[in-house]
């Protein structure tokens, strides 16, 4: 079974408290309200900018190699993005 994700746009970009080079905003995804979250990122083996919280190293327990890398419009340097549901 295939389905469409509808995605909508992140609001409310704002660095993290205390990690300037990473992100956090706001994206509905199929009706539902979840965090994004950005860690800049550098080099071939995406090693964190700063990450005192260990973000990147938690995603990367759930897959199995290296994740997306992306430019942010807008946003100096590269990123790993991570999008979790907010909870109840």
């Amino acid at each position: 079974m295939a389905t469409n994700f509808i995605v909508g746009e992140v609001v409310d970009l704002v660095p993290i408290c205390g990690e300037p080079e990473n992100y956090q905003g706001k994206v509905m995804v199929m009706g539902v309200p979840h965090h994004v979250q950005l860690v800049a990122v550098a080099g071939a083996t995406q090693t964190a900018v700063m990450d005192p919280n260990a973000r990147l190293a938690d995603v990367r327990r759930l897959n199995d190699g290296p994740l997306a890398t992306i430019a942010v419009p807008g946003l100096p340097g590269k990123y790993v993005m991570v999008i979790f549901p907010y909870g109840e």
